[in-house]
């Protein structure tokens, strides 16, 4: 009796008048055997496989007109469309899903394991994606109704949420981009309440909170200039923060739940990162207090590994881009704990009247080196008055992740390590004739961190009286640098400053 009650309850079992039961499979409108299903899916996928994209529609068509209702088959219909836009043939790809869409409108309850795909369908239609009215409103409206009416029916499928969410959302943002904004702000605070509901009365279950902070998160970042939009978005953006914030303490085990909380910070700090970087470390610190203690918590500490990584990345990178603003303006940091290949520089205060350019790259780079060669070449047809001075790190250490040499690759000992790098770095400099200081930073880290060094090349230039007054970072025009100099260069003519 129980198990008649449990299998009826969930539609997969009807009491015979005999009292027995009969339990139904996934293809209970089929009359055709599964054997025989699983045999024109493998036919299908072969003519797939092999470009016979015709013949596989024409199967699919048969097999459908035989069997109105074998889900399976009708599957087969985005399988073909997938593969017929991979061969650049979109038009033909389009017309499978818009045909296995019309099935899924035209008899919602047979079609209703299939929902789970309807969101996909919808985005690989080309004037869905690009919200192109009428046609795309269209197809929305119709997906909307068919999504809400399933969700109404069992509000606990995820796939059926997330795809009338995913419906609602691309609706939205065709209704922003013709200005039709009330019609857009309705159409989100329906689908708002709707995930708000849902997280009130199933408030233990993280994967409510989940929900609804994606959704918010797609309803509070559209492509929309509209100041009224804006106005609207930014009390959603600060729910989701507390709503992640709040939800990542509460459910340390939520893998999801507290990657997304995370990585919606890290993206805050990003952009408080060139404006304000003091305000982007305050953040990232309390954000790494705060991830440890959830760490401690949560049974899956290995799985956050990345995320950790992500944090301590992302605030290293912010507290380097400070440093550099600091030393603008201000003396350097002496460079210490480096063996040099050539002679030693003198200190930066050992420098008067003489301007420093500390050029800053990775052995490994080829490009980096052949810049040095140009940076020492014009240097000396144009500004003799510059003291150039080259570093590196050694060749199994890196200033950054652009150096290309593996560990892997060294020898293994420290002496051999030692002996391997003044061969690679004697080469550099004896093939290339440098003369100037040329150091090797035996700890790179130490010196990136006191430099604010986060991209190679790097160059720091330095006026007649010891001061930064520029820095520069990744790949730039050697013009962009000369202009510096001849400014520095200009200034070195006056008597420096006692």
């Amino acid at each position: 009796m129980l198990l008649t009650l449990f299998l009826t309850l969930f539609g997969l079992a009807q009491t015979l008048p005999n009292g027995g039961i009969a339990v139904y499979r996934f293809e209970m409108q089929s009359n055709t055997s599964a054997a025989e299903t699983d045999e024109i899916r493998q036919q299908v996928l072969d003519l797939i496989r092999k470009s016979s994209f015709s013949q596989a529609e024409k199967l699919i068509d048969q097999a459908i007109a035989a069997e109105p209702h074998d889900l399976e088959i009708h599957l087969l219909r985005k399988s073909l469309g997938n593969e017929l836009i991979r061969n650049r043939q979109r038009d033909a790809g389009e017309q499978q899903f818009e045909k296995l869409l019309q099935y899924m409108f035209d008899y919602p309850k047979q079609s209703q394991p299939l929902l789970k795909h309807m969101p996909q369908i919808l985005i690989n239609l080309s004037y869905v994606q690009q919200n192109i009215e009428p046609e795309s409103a269209k197809m929305l409206e119709k997906a909307m109704s068919i999504l809400r009416a399933a969700v109404d029916g069992n509000p606990q499928n995820v796939a059926w949420s997330n795809g009338l969410s995913t419906a609602v959302n691309l609706r939205g943002r065709g209704l922003l981009q013709q200005s039709r904004l009330p019609e857009a702000r309705a159409l989100y605070i329906n689908e708002l309440e709707r995930l708000r509901d849902r997280w009130r009365t199933s408030h233990e279950n993280p994967d409510s909170w989940l929900r609804l902070a994606y959704f918010l998160k797609a309803v509070s970042e559209p492509e929309a200039e509209d100041p009224q939009h804006r106005e609207f978005a930014i009390p959603l953006r600060l729910e989701r923060m507390n709503l992640l914030i709040v939800g990542a303490t509460t459910f340390p085990d939520a893998l999801d739940l507290v990657r997304e909380r995370f990585a919606a910070r890290l993206e805050l700090a990003s952009q408080y990162e060139s404006a304000s970087p003091p305000t982007a470390v305050k953040m990232l610190l309390v954000d790494k207090a705060a991830f440890n203690e959830i760490a401690r918590q949560s049974r899956f500490n290995r799985e956050l590994l990345p995320t950790r990584i992500q944090i301590e990345n992302s605030l290293q990178q912010i507290q380097r881009r400070l440093t550099r603003q600091q030393l603008i303006g201000n003396r350097p940091p002496v460079i210490e704990n480096t063996d040099w290949l050539t002679q030693p520089p003198e200190s930066w205060t050992d420098l008067p009247g003489r301007p420093v350019l500390l050029y800053c790259f990775s052995p490994s780079d080829s490009e980096s080196v052949r810049e040095l060669a140009e940076i020492r070449d014009d240097l000396k047809n144009r500004h003799s008055v510059v003291n150039l001075i080259a570093l590196t790190p050694d060749v199994d250490q890196s200033f950054t992740r652009l150096s290309t040499v593996k560990r892997k690759s060294l020898p293994d000992s420290e002496n051999q390590r030692a002996q391997y790098r003044q061969q690679i770095l004697e080469q550099i400099v004896q093939r290339n004739q440098f003369k100037f200081p040329f150091g090797i930073a035996k700890d790179a880290a130490s010196i990136a961190g006191s430099l604010g060094i986060s991209e190679v090349p790097f160059v720091l230039l330095v006026d007649q009286s010891g001061i930064c007054r520029e820095v520069l970072e990744g790949r730039f025009p050697l013009n962009t640098m000369m202009d510096v100099l001849n400014r520095l260069t200009a200034d070195s003519r006056q008597p420096a400053p006692k």
